[in-house]
């Protein structure tokens, strides 16, 4: 974060920002902002991965949790004023935001194709352009799901396969 307004600092680190600029500031100050940046960066690939076959997500459909496998989540998107998290057997409604499970999801192999979808990068059968430099997603569910990939999110994506 950046600004001339020292009182919105509190307010960055509340969301948990890496680093605070106000200006005017200098090259020095710059550079170890970015430092900061490189080494959370640096920190979070080094983490190690929490998927394991005793991970469980427990998830509130309004009316009972459900205890779900990580694994089983094909895709979720949010749809009116709840969360559709797709399985291969069913969907399961949720008031979570999209955001609230990717939190949950960190460190497994799920990537955010788009502002409204997050998708389990394990259930992907192809990727194919699209038009404006987007791509679709086409997944290895019996409906052969196609999601969106923005252009934003393409470079991201493609370096999860080492492309």
């Amino acid at each position: 974060f950046t600004t001339a307004y020292d009182n919105y600092a509190i307010d960055a680190f509340e969301i948990e920002a890496v680093d605070y600029l106000l200006k005017p500031f200098d090259h020095i100050r710059l550079h170890q902002a970015l430092e900061r940046i490189r080494k959370r960066l640096e920190d979070k690939r080094e983490a190690p991965v929490q998927n394991s076959p005793n991970n469980k997500l427990l998830i509130d459909d309004g009316e009972k949790m459900i205890v779900l496998s990580p694994d089983s989540i094909y895709y979720a998107v949010p749809s009116q004023r709840t969360l559709e998290i797709h399985t291969e057997n069913e969907v399961i409604e949720s008031k979570m935001t999209l955001q609230e499970l990717e939190k949950k999801l960190e460190g497994l192999s799920f990537f955010r194709t788009h502002r409204s979808y997050l998708v389990n990068l394990n259930h992907i059968h192809e990727i194919t352009p699209w038009f404006n430099g987007a791509y679709n997603i086409t997944l290895k569910n019996k409906e052969k799901t196609t999601i969106p990939v923005s252009r934003s999110a393409r470079k991201a994506l493609f370096e999860k396969f080492g492309n």
